[in-house]
């Protein structure tokens, strides 16, 4: 009985330390006004350096509009200030949002048939950075600063 009651002790405190040993930040939901703001674009190659604006629409809708291109030949070819380069974001759940940004030179896609988007799985890495992929594998967004609305 004493060995039993034992185990049972044992068995409690290693299964309190694995939970309060766990990362709990991302079991919040986090709130998709976060993305209003002012972000620059990093680690993107052709994107890179790139700043946009992401702010809540009148129908409750997030895009991004260019407020400021870099100096890549195809991006000052194909793009312009004010254009719209995130379309969309989706939640996926408590922390994973969906971000759908329009390709360089979506026309000239759209034209043969080609997708003209792509979707990335995102989330925030902390208040002032957004991760694409999978821990910011495939770039990220850093905040300039919030939006002044």
């Amino acid at each position: 009985m004493i060995l039993r009651n034992m185990r049972l002790i044992i068995l409690t405190l290693f299964i309190s330390v694995i939970l309060l040993s766990c990362d709990t930040t991302k079991l919040g939901k986090t709130k998709s006004t976060q993305f209003d703001g002012f972000w620059r674009i990093e680690n993107r190659d052709i994107y890179e350096g790139m700043e946009i604006e992401i702010k809540n629409t009148e129908e409750n809708k997030f895009v991004g509009v260019i407020t400021k291109l870099n100096d890549n030949k195809f991006v000052k070819m194909f793009m312009n200030v004010g254009d719209k380069i995130v379309t969309d974001i989706s939640r996926k759940s408590n922390f994973q949002f969906i971000l759908k940004e329009r390709k360089i030179a979506s026309e000239l896609f759209s034209a043969y048939g080609q997708n003209t988007t792509q979707e990335y799985r995102v989330v925030f890495e902390n208040k002032n950075q957004i991760n694409l992929g999978k821990n910011g594998g495939k770039g990220r967004y850093v905040r300039i600063e919030e939006s002044l609305e």
